[in-house]
């Protein structure tokens, strides 16, 4: 829940701060309590704050860290070093105890919402680690012989004067968007360590390593279906049990979804068992402005309402009003590190305020269940590869009925069968004949859309529709993850919020991408595993939903009425977008009579997000 930064300089001589006041006034907004550390001979300097009183920073023989979020399994990091279990040790000093006896190797020992920087204060050896799905967000610059980190690119400006410059390669990898340069960010000369990676300088040299990737499943074989149910179960409530300890007051999200629910009911029946009993405040969003024809859709409250009758959970209903949401995320974009595309926004603010109004400091969600567990849909695949065709499409449309959603059977042959037969250059043309390019709409000038490889893009696509074993863990892999975290830290780190996510925990991620697919996708239900093994948690509304909802519509509500302006505006924007801009595209979508499709309305949105940021965030 803290924030850090720091400063160090290689040369042999003192530091100059340029605007350190500065710097630490809008440092201080993500909390009051104030660490900082000089290193040797006035070498450099570590900054940490927090709501909390926490040892964030820590020396140890030659070796100093400055540490920010939390590990989760202390308990297995001890037995690791053969430290008493019992004996109290703050998050800093394990993990640069792990360090200092295993080195490199012990990043990929802990668990939890991490990033820290370890000095090695006789050579000068630097290491700068980001956690496995990259939750915990770290930024730095590297020149004129200084190295300098932070949990906010801000502070970087203010510590060593930066101008704010565009990387004009990241913001074409946006626009078209590529991942072609992931840990770039659109500062030139400000990068991020990326998920599961860590940087290490020795000597005048950075090299960057991945130390944690998620690997080809090797499907555990247990005896018997019931013990699979029993690890998962097992393993899923010593995560809600550490995620909670200490606290006697936390909340959870409850959506009514089975993620959001499993979390919420675990943790109010772990507390219940508790000797030390918690408050435990749930907070569910209630939409009061929907059209008709989205209720059935949107409105989970039904089973919220079911969770909530079990008992052990102090209920919080946000009530959800239509507002200005579009032009609310767009005017915000000079408060982020990068454009922020979450138009779920608006909610996260008032999951904010309802926790602050209670004195909540910690929350669990359900983020990312679907990813995590996996619907198992691969399943159906190799019921195709060993000739089961007919079983395969029985499962596929027994799926499907449960979901409420029409019959594809023909859709399945077509793309599994003809499709994959295809070379990827035949797939790519027939996409393009066809008009399904996904870029087709993107209000972007060809010039800049033709420097990207096509057939790369198709042969990506392929390789998740068809790469039976490995789609799940691609998935995991994926960088959506450190994006989406980076986003929501500018929101919930000031507020002395911290969001915690029982689902992102590694060892739960290992296991059920190693649990066979014929126990994720069974009886026509995806992530069977966890309704399964849940069953005595969960109540039967939500153990047996198969749909999802649909959270979007207040955001479309409000983008109905602004697409015209936010054309106008794209078309009038001095940014360093203009010139990415097909502006004949842009002016047929303003003159057209004809209906924008939701994917047209979403570029729109997003070229304006960045529009606005690159305005607001440039020198």
């Amino acid at each position: 829940m803290n924030s850090i930064a720091g400063l160090i300089n290689f040369k042999n001589s003192a530091m100059r701060y340029i605007a350190l006041e500065s710097f630490k006034k809008s440092f201080m907004k993500r909390g009051d309590q104030l660490q900082s550390r000089d290193l040797p001979n006035n070498s450099g300097k570590f900054f940490s704050t927090s709501y909390f009183k926490r040892q964030n920073i820590f020396e140890h023989e030659n070796f100093i860290i400055i540490f920010s979020g939390r590990l989760d399994n202390k308990n297995e990091i001890k037995q690791l070093l053969k430290i008493d279990i019992n004996e109290s040790l703050i998050d800093s000093k394990l993990a640069l105890l792990a360090f200092i006896k295993m080195g490199e190797k012990s990043f990929n020992n802990l668990c939890g919402s991490f990033s820290f920087v370890i000095l090695n204060k006789k050579n000068k050896d630097i290491y700068c680690v980001r956690d496995h799905l990259g939750m915990k967000p770290i930024y730095y610059a590297y020149e004129n012989n200084s190295f300098c980190f932070a949990s906010n690119p801000e502070y970087i400006f203010q510590l060593i004067n930066k101008k704010r410059l565009i990387n004009e390669g990241k913001l074409e990898d946006i626009v078209t968007r590529e991942d072609n340069e992931s840990k770039s960010t659109l500062f030139l000369g400000i990068d991020r360590v990326e998920r599961g990676s860590f940087i290490k300088i020795q000597g005048s040299q950075l090299l960057n390593y991945r130390y944690h990737k998620f690997s080809t499943p090797d499907y555990i074989k247990l005896d018997d279906e019931k013990d699979y149910f029993e690890l998962f179960k097992k393993q899923f409530i010593t995560i809600i049990g550490e995620q909670t300890d200490g606290f006697n007051r936390f909340g959870t999200a409850l959506s009514g979804g089975l993620d959001s629910t499993s979390v919420s009911r675990v943790a109010a029946e772990l507390n219940k068992h508790a000797a030390s009993k918690s408050e435990i405040f749930s907070y569910s969003y209630k939409f009061t402005e929907l059209d008709c024809s989205d209720i059935e859709h949107t409105d989970e409250m039904k089973y919220v309402d079911d969770a909530i009758a079990m008992g052990g959970l102090i209920p919080r209903n946000i009530l959800m009003q239509r507002g200005d949401y579009v032009n609310d995320l767009i005017k915000s974009q000079s408060k982020f590190p990068s454009p922020c595309f979450q138009g779920n926004r608006y909610q996260e603010l008032l999951l904010i305020e309802a926790c602050k109004n209670d004195n909540i400091n910690i929350i669990l969600t359900g983020f990312d269940g679907d990813c995590t567990v996996s619907y198992g849909m691969e399943l159906i695949q190799i019921l195709f590869e060993k000739g089961k065709i007919l079983k395969g499409l029985a499962l596929n449309k027994m799926v499907r009925d449960r979901k409420k959603m029409p019959d594809n059977s023909l859709k399945i042959i077509y793309n599994y069968f003809f499709l994959k037969s295809l070379s990827p250059f035949l797939h790519l043309t027939l996409k393009r004949i066809r008009g399904l390019n996904r870029i087709s709409n993107g209000f972007i000038k060809n010039d800049v859309m033709q420097k990207v490889s096509h057939l790369d893009v198709i042969k990506k696509e392929r390789q998740y529709m068809y790469d039976t074993k490995n789609g799940h863990r691609d998935l995991l892999n994926s960088n959506h993850f450190q994006n989406c975290f980076e986003s929501l830290d500018i929101d919930y780190a000031p507020n002395g919020i911290e969001e915690r996510h029982p689902f992102c925990d590694k060892r739960l991620m290992e296991l059920c991408l190693n649990i066979p697919p014929n126990l994720k996708l069974k009886n026509g239900y995806t992530r069977f595993i966890l309704r399964e093994s849940l069953k005595d948690y969960l109540p039967d509304s939500v153990r047996y939903r198969s749909t999802k909802s649909d959270l979007s519509p207040y955001f479309f509500y409000s983008a109905k009425g602004e697409i015209q302006n936010l054309i106008s505006r794209l078309l009038d924007t001095n940014s360093q977008l203009s010139g990415l801009l097909n502006r004949k595209k842009l002016n047929h979508a303003l003159n057209t009579k004809a209906k924008l499709s939701k994917e047209d309305i979403t570029w729109i949105i997003n070229l304006s997000i960045i529009d606005e940021w690159l305005i607001n965030n440039l020198d």
